[in-house]
C-alpha cells in the first residue's frame, strides 16, 4: 500500500490538501505558477456613480453602468485572449474576475516575457478607459481554476499589492526575473519593465518608448494623449474633492500622490519623444493637439516627490538590473 493511498502525508510534497468528493479521498496539491493581481483604481467612486445621475439624483445610472461593464470586459477579454490573439497561445492560462480585480495566472513553465507583455496590455486596454492599474506579479504555489481560487501564491500578490505597490503600477516579485534569467528569458524584459525610486521593479505601460512594443512614432503619439487624458480626469476629480472630513482629505492627499506619480513618468517619457522626434508632432491628430495643449500649461511644473533610498536610486535598481 502506498502513502496516498494508507492516507498518509506524502514525503517531499509540500502544500498537500485532503478533498473529500463523492464520498471518495483524493489527493489535490497547489501548481506552480506565475500569478498577477490586478486591482482597478478608482473603481469604488465610480459604482458609487452608477447610482446618481449627473444632477446628482439618486437613480440607476444605466451610462455608468455600461461605462464599468466596458472596463471591465475590456480588461477581461485583454487577459484572456491576448496571447491567442498575438499567435503565441498559452497553455493553462486562467483568469478571474470578481468586483474590481481580476487575476490572470499562468504555469511557472511558460514564457515569462509573454505572461508579463499580456500584463502590460492589460493595463493599455483599461488605461484607454480612463482606468490605472495597481497591482503584482509573483511565483508560486495555487490552486486557480473555474471553480476556485486560493493559495500562498495569492495572498503573496494581494498582499504586495496592497503593502507596497501603492502608485499605479503593477510590481514584479524577484522571483520572477530570477526564473527568466535562469531560463534565458530575460532578454527584452528591459523594455517591459522600469525600476521605479524605491527600486521595486514594475511593468512600464507609461513609457512606450522603451517597451519594445506598438513602435513607431503614430503610436507612441497616441499613447501620450491616453496619459494625458487620465491626468486630467484626475486632476478633475482633485479639483473637485471634498477635504471637509480627515478621511476624506486621506483619501485626497492618497489621489494626489498617484496623480504626481504618473505625471512624473509622463513627463519623462515625453521628454524622451521630444528627444526623439524634436518638438513638432510628426503627425496631425487629437493626440497631438493634446500634447500641444499640455506642453504650454504651467500643470507640468509640480511633479511626484520622488524620495531615493540612501543605497538605491531610480538608476541604481535593488539586487542588479536587468539588461
Amino acid at each position: 500500500m502506498s502513502d496516498i493511498d494508507s492516507g498518509l502525508p506524502v514525503a517531499g510534497i509540500p502544500y498537500t490538501l485532503r478533498v473529500l468528493h463523492l464520498g471518495v479521498q483524493c489527493y489535490m496539491f497547489y501548481d506552480d505558477r506565475v500569478l498577477a493581481f490586478i486591482d482597478i483604481l478608482g473603481f469604488r467612486k465610480k459604482v458609487g456613480d452608477t447610482m446618481k445621475d449627473e444632477s446628482g439624483a439618486k437613480c440607476e445610472n444605466s451610462t455608468e453602468i455600461q461605462n464599468i461593464m466596458t472596463v471591465l470586459r475590456e480588461m477581461w477579454f485583454t487577459a484572456k485572449h491576448l496571447d491567442t490573439i498575438a499567435g503565441r497561445k498559452v497553455d493553462g492560462k486562467r483568469v478571474t474576475q470578481f468586483s474590481d480585480s481580476v487575476v490572470f495566472s499562468y504555469p511557472a513553465r511558460e514564457n515569462i516575457y509573454h505572461i508579463l507583455q499580456d500584463v502590460y496590455f492589460s493595463c493599455i486596454a483599461t488605461l484607454k478607459e480612463g482606468f490605472l492599474l495597481r497591482g503584482a506579479v509573483v511565483l508560486g504555489k495555487v490552486l486557480h481554476n473555474e471553480e476556485m481560487l486560493f493559495g500562498p501564491a495569492f495572498l503573496d500578490a494581494y498582499d504586495l499589492e496592497r503593502n507596497s505597490s501603492k502608485n499605479p503600477r503593477v510590481i514584479i516579485d524577484r522571483k520572477i526575473i530570477a526564473l527568466a534569467e535562469t531560463r534565458n528569458e530575460s532578454v527584452g524584459l528591459g523594455g517591459l519593465t522600469s525600476y521605479d525610486c524605491d527600486g521595486k521593479l514594475y511593468i512600464n505601460y507609461v513609457d512606450k518608448l522603451d517597451t519594445g512594443v506598438d513602435i513607431g512614432r503614430k503610436y507612441e503619439l497616441e499613447h501620450l494623449g491616453l496619459i494625458i487624458n487620465t491626468l486630467n480626469i484626475l486632476k478633475k476629480d482633485l479639483d473637485e474633492y471634498d477635504t471637509s472630513t480627515d478621511k476624506r482629505l486621506k483619501n485626497f492627499l492618497s489621489l494626489k500622490e498617484k496623480y504626481l506619480w504618473l505625471k512624473s513618468k509622463f513627463i519623462n517619457s515625453l521628454s524622451k519623444f521630444m528627444k526623439c522626434h524634436g518638438s513638432c508632432c510628426p503627425v496631425t491628430s487629437d493626440y497631438c493637439t493634446l500634447v500641444q495643449n499640455w506642453l504650454s500649461s504651467s500643470d507640468k511644473k509640480d511633479v511626484y516627490p520622488c524620495t531615493r533610498p540612501s543605497v538605491i536610486s531610480c538608476a541604481q535598481p535593488d539586487n542588479g538590473a536587468l539588461s
